[in-house]
């Protein structure tokens, strides 16, 4: 009997321990995909247009305030996309919280 309430707890703990992994993975997933939106939808307001290929076409209706600031959304932009930053965040992050 004393096995059977042993086994019983080790099921619940691995069912708790897969919805734990599934709730973080998910808020990590919306997480990095929020970024990734809001900075396309920053370059939008900023009059960014990157469709085209050389930067004069791209910057040409950025006004010269919001250069820099365009330069670094557009720096952030590029690289690993935003699936890949995520899964390499949530398994190999090692910050701690405070």
């Amino acid at each position: 009997m004393g096995d059977l309430k042993k086994l019983n707890i080790g099921y619940k703990f691995i069912i708790y321990l897969t919805i734990g992994i599934l709730t973080t993975a998910s808020i990590t997933l919306m997480f990095f995909w929020w970024i990734d939106t809001s900075v396309q939808i920053l370059l939008e307001q900023y009059i960014y247009n990157l469709d085209t290929i050389n930067d004069t076409e791209r910057f040409g209706k950025v006004s010269l305030d919001h250069i820099g600031i365009v330069k670094s959304l557009e720096i952030n932009m590029m690289g690993i996309v935003w699936p890949l930053r995520a899964i390499m965040t949530y398994f190999f992050s090692k910050k701690k919280l405070q």
